[in-house]
């Protein structure tokens, strides 16, 4: 029987949530009620940034590029539906909530790898024509939570 790849009907990404974090008086994350979002997803936008700082002589000719911090941008788009539930969820956690962590699957069966990443929000936007369902944009930046997990991929 012929099929097609499932790579190709772009159903890699399966899991995508939001979950507000509590930050405690000693610094520790608690995480609240996740926001599912992958029924909603328009687009995942992901970067890692490098930081760093151009250190040479003056006698030198060429750039010496030192990399000296990493971080990471994530925003995601979905679209905000009327379907009895909140219509835009990450403005009522936007009121409550600083730190996220936003945590998606990519992949599908043994190849499946979980991308989490943890940021302070940044910006929030919500975009409508008046024609069908508005677009919801939302955005974090890197929070240093630990060197080994601001980001981790397994």
């Amino acid at each position: 029987m012929p099929s097609i790849a499932v790579w190709l009907l772009a159903k890699n990404i399966t899991v995508v949530t939001v979950t507000p974090q509590t930050v405690g008086a000693d610094g520790t994350l608690t995480g609240a009620t996740a926001i599912p979002l992958v029924a909603k997803l328009r687009d995942i936008d992901d970067e890692l940034e490098e930081q760093t700082e151009e250190i040479n002589p003056i006698t030198s000719g060429r750039l010496n590029n030192v990399p000296i911090a990493q971080g990471y941008r994530c925003a995601i788009e979905f679209l905000g539906v009327n379907d009895g539930g909140d219509p835009d969820p990450m403005m009522t956690a936007w009121l409550t909530y600083s730190i996220y962590k936003i945590a998606y699957t990519i992949g599908t069966g043994g190849s499946a790898k979980v991308k989490t990443i943890y940021g302070c929000r940044a910006r929030k936007s919500f975009k409508t024509n008046g024609k069908g369902a508005p677009q919801l944009r939302f955005e974090i930046l890197c929070v240093d939570v630990g060197a080994t997990d601001f980001v981790t991929f397994a």
